[in-house]
């Protein structure tokens, strides 16, 4: 079974956003010989109102509300885990609760932290796909392959960017030589770590796009030059 991880909530100030501490999610004490200190009547308590908790997430229409939610929800999944750490169900629920840290580093382009934390979800539960599934968007969309920038087209809407390429490194909104309010986002490319940027206008559509020059253009492993 896996070990019990710790999961240390910060607020972020930028946005009440929801993440986990420096280190991730971190390996505490090992549960692989622990018995469980908590009676069944107990446990089934404990994971009816984590159910519940759950529920009310989902149902959860803004951004605070369904960081208030997972903030109490890993807090009491912590608690249980502490009791019982070979539970499956409770395991479960930490690996959904460190996902969702997860892609909220993902969301500030903090791609590393995201790949950390869903790479101890695996480790501890290598057969959950949608981790699977996040580790290898999460890596595809750290950087931006001439390809991809390609497809990226003028009047495209911003979730149509986002879905394609993935969340920006860094964004910025100013105002362009003529007073317009225009909208830069920025990724990287992989040979040189330089800046691609993607700009859009008041309407969030793109307006303008820049690959950096001097990059180079990376082939398929096996593939020869």
């Amino acid at each position: 079974m896996r070990k019990l991880f710790v999961i240390l909530l910060l607020i972020l100030s930028v946005g009440g956003w929801m993440a986990c501490n420096n280190n991730g999610a971190k390996k505490g004490q090992s549960a692989e010989k622990q018995a469980s200190k908590i009676s069944p009547e107990e446990l089934s308590k404990s994971l009816a109102e984590l159910k519940a908790l759950k529920a009310k997430f989902d149902a959860a229409k803004t951004k605070k509300e369904k960081d208030d939610i997972m903030n109490d929800f890993s807090g009491k999944v912590q608690l249980l885990l502490s009791k019982a750490p070979n539970n499956p169900d409770a395991n479960a629920m930490m690996d959904d609760a460190q996902m969702y840290y997860a892609t909220e580093w993902a969301k500030q382009g903090k791609y590393q932290k995201a790949i950390e934390i869903v790479t101890n979800v695996l480790q501890f539960s290598p057969d959950n796909q949608k981790a699977k599934d996040m580790l290898a968007q999460f890596k595809d969309w750290e950087f931006m392959t001439r390809d991809e920038f390609k497809k990226i087209k003028k009047h495209m809407y911003m979730d149509e960017v986002e879905k394609l390429v993935g969340y920006p490194l860094t964004k910025e909104t100013k105002k362009d030589k003529l007073g317009r309010i225009v909208h830069g986002w920025f990724y990287k490319e992989p040979s040189m770590n330089k800046a691609v940027a993607i700009w859009f206008d008041d309407n969030g559509q793109v307006w303008a796009t820049k690959w950096p020059k001097g990059t180079k253009e990376l082939k398929p492993s096996g593939v020869k030059k």
